[in-house]
């Protein structure tokens, strides 16, 4: 479930939260002085996983959960613009595409940039076809 998505300037994320199958807003992308940063996955997993990025991403001490399965999807754009994805375990790797998606609504929000859509217009086409996507947009900028 849910939509985040890289343009070059926008981190953008849909806003459904499920709780046992009752649909709850939450925001997914937020702005912190390491800089932008955008989950998909649990929500309190998200919390804990951007207070270990803030505590300087140590392997040692990256939560267990993130080395199983039920992995949390990040992906964080540093202020240089660099953009870096989490996926199973503690080791990002550097995505050097110049737009870049995760989440269940991965593939329309990249389709939608390709043919020259922004990050918040690809979440909004995403959240239109994607089921596990929706509830409006949130979008963070270094601007």
């Amino acid at each position: 479930m849910t939509i985040i998505a890289w343009d070059g300037k926008v981190l953008a994320g849909d806003r459904l939260g499920d709780a046992g199958g009752l649909a709850r807003s939450t925001t997914k992308v937020i702005k912190f002085a390491g800089g932008l940063y955008g989950s998909c996955g649990s929500s309190s997993a998200a919390v804990e996983m951007l207070e270990w990025i803030k505590a300087g991403e140590n392997p040692e001490t990256c939560p267990a959960y993130q080395r199983t399965d039920d992995y949390q999807g990040i992906i964080l754009v540093r202020p240089d613009r660099s953009v870096w994805v989490w996926g199973r375990g503690p080791y990002p790797f550097r995505m050097e595409d110049p737009f870049t998606a995760m989440g269940s609504g991965r593939d329309f929000a990249i389709a939608a940039m390709y043919l020259g859509k922004d990050a918040i217009d690809a979440v909004k086409i995403a959240n239109k076809f994607d089921t596990g996507c929706g509830m409006g947009v949130d979008s963070v900028t270094f601007g």
